[in-house]
């Protein structure tokens, strides 16, 4: 879905950015919950 997004708004160069921006998205969205998690045990 990103990918179509970022294709339609930005055009090639959307389609370029769109997997390396989802891919940085999820890491910080996992790091962040992950961090959260660990905070909450400790």
């Amino acid at each position: 879905m990103p990918q179509i997004t970022l294709g339609i708004v930005f055009g090639g160069m959307g389609l370029l950015l769109a997997a390396p921006m989802t891919a940085a998205l999820f890491v910080v969205g996992k790091t962040l919950y992950v961090e959260d998690l660990l905070r909450d045990e400790a």
